[in-house]
């Protein structure tokens, strides 16, 4: 499941009236810095503006990967942060949404607008920060602070709908909650590089990490010189007449590197696709984070880190397609990542600023 780079909605500038009702004042929290608390809790503060700069930049490009790769780490598990509810710890991870709803959305999250209007308020999020959550772009802290105010107020679904942590995700997705791939990229990318929006050229609102290449960044072209951080811009895929179109992708490194005997032998065991990727070789492993896309079944996708596999000889990409629950599905392999178009404007950017 590929989809998740949703556009702004004009009409939720103001979507459950927020500036009725309670005061949405943000509640003062302490302001942590990622780098030095690489397992952050929550609250945080929601940053503004750029963070601090860091105290020491390591000076080989190998600490710097490595201090990017600390900080991105931080992000996804704040991402993925645990619940209090009346049963024990829920650990549901931050599930998949698009500002633009699925179709079994549609009755769904209006008939609960009004319990997510009260938990926003209950939350004490400002105005922009309660719209980002609502457009799916929402920062860690505030879709946090929001589905803990929905399970404190008793919209957890009862025990026959599934065990907890997925009960707590069919909750956020009734309600439209959750992050898409943009809006986890763009967030992850300015924390861990330390940038605001400006400084980073991202739109306020409406970005969707497209025309890289004309704001600044550079394409990578050799996949062995990808850093972690780097931002992955897959196009959107051809859509045969009379079915749903998918959107494009977006996704940021953590880490690539050539595949060792072991991995070898696990893509070998994958059935007679990864054997011919092993046969031909080199392969190279590229583990990516983002938000991927649930095909509107809340018990999918998400925010969570995938692996990729590139095959330098052939130029054959493999990933393992989710398919359920119960786990992952096979391996599929095409001529670009995901079988989405890979080749300019789209491919995988680097910014000025990367250390």
């Amino acid at each position: 499941m590929t989809e998740g780079i949703s556009g702004w909605r004009p009409d939720w500038a103001n979507p459950l009236g927020l500036n009725d009702g309670p005061s949405l004042a943000p509640t003062p929290a302490p302001v942590r810095d990622p780098f030095e608390h690489p397992m952050p809790l929550l609250p945080q503060s929601l940053p503004r503006t750029a963070l601090a700069p860091a105290a020491a930049v390591p000076a080989t490009p190998a600490a710097r990967d490595a201090q990017v790769r600390v900080s991105l780490d931080a992000f996804r598990q704040a991402m993925n942060a645990p619940y209090h509810t009346p049963e024990g710890v829920a650990w549901p991870g931050t599930t998949f949404q698009m500002s633009t709803p699925y179709p079994m959305q549609v009755t769904e999250v209006p008939r609960n607008a009004s319990a997510l209007r009260l938990a926003i308020a209950s939350a004490h999020l400002d105005p922009a920060d309660a719209v980002d959550v609502l457009t799916a772009r929402g920062s860690p802290e505030a879709i946090h602070a929001v589905t803990q105010a929905l399970i404190d107020h008793g919209q957890l679904p009862p025990a026959s709908e599934g065990d907890l942590d997925s009960r707590v995700r069919l909750m956020t997705f009734n309600h439209g909650i959750g992050v898409d791939c943009a809006g986890y990229v763009q967030q992850a990318y300015l924390r861990v590089m330390r940038l605001d929006r400006a400084d980073a050229g991202f739109r306020r609102s409406n970005e969707d990490l497209s025309t890289l290449g004309a704001r600044g960044y550079t394409r990578v072209g050799d996949l062995a010189s990808v850093r972690p951080g780097d931002i992955v811009a897959l196009g959107p895929p051809f859509t045969p007449p009379g079915f749903r179109s998918e959107p494009g992708h977006r996704a940021i490194v953590y880490e690539q590197h050539l595949a060792s005997g072991g991995e070898l032998g696990e893509l070998g065991a994958m059935g007679a696709a990864g054997a011919r990727m092993v046969e031909a070789g080199p392969v190279r492993i590229v583990q990516v984070d983002s938000s991927w896309g649930s095909g509107g079944d809340p018990s999918m996708g998400g925010v969570r880190r995938e692996t990729w596999w590139h095959c330098e000889t052939t130029g054959t990409w493999g990933w393992v397609q989710q398919r359920g629950p119960a786990g992952p599905g096979s391996l599929e392999t095409a001529s670009t990542p995901l079988a989405h178009p890979f080749a300019p404007p789209f491919g995988i950017f680097r910014g000025a600023a990367r250390p």
